[in-house]
């Protein structure tokens, strides 16, 4: 699902819009929220991307990640 996202400077200052799809091609600087999951023995929660996402397929990622 395409969405509007907002492009920041070095200095996270918001100076544009753009559509998710247009972000990711043209490696737009947008902000993310990650977060990572442990378990009480401190084992750290990671899944595998699916084969058949666009951007890093089957490739590790962290436990829970957003656009903001």
């Amino acid at each position: 699902m395409d969405e509007l996202l907002d492009i920041v400077n070095d200095e996270d200052i918001v100076i544009d819009q753009q559509m998710r799809s247009t972000v990711h091609q043209l490696g737009l600087w947008h902000r993310g929220v990650h977060v990572f999951l442990f378990t009480p023995d401190n084992k750290l929660l990671i899944q595998k991307r699916s084969a058949d996402r666009a951007s890093s397929p089957s490739l590790l990622d962290c436990s829970v990640s957003e656009h903001v």
